[in-house]
């Protein structure tokens, strides 16, 4: 997962220096694709699966802030393991 900025950080930085106001991302990303207000309208990322298979996936949030709400379309997610300490909803 990432975050897809259209200004520079030194930008945003400024803006946020100088007003208080943290910086929201244009897009989000996912295995590098996503969409933003007035952008083309490409494929979201999609992985298939197998029904009655279990699959691993390792997510790694790389992006500059770390506000991410993640879900699969009626699927439950178990965490098997953190790498920062989270307060799971």
């Amino acid at each position: 997962m990432g975050d897809w900025w259209h200004n520079s950080s030194v930008a945003l930085l400024a803006g946020y220096v100088a007003t208080g106001i943290v910086p929201v991302s244009d897009s989000g990303t996912f295995n590098g694709v996503g969409r933003f207000q007035g952008g083309p309208e490409v494929p979201f990322f999609v992985q298939n699966v197998e029904a009655g298979k279990r699959y691993r996936f390792r997510i790694i949030n790389q992006s500059a802030r770390n506000v991410f709400t993640m879900s699969v379309d009626s699927h439950d997610l178990s965490m098997l393991f953190l790498y920062y300490p989270l307060d799971l909803v």
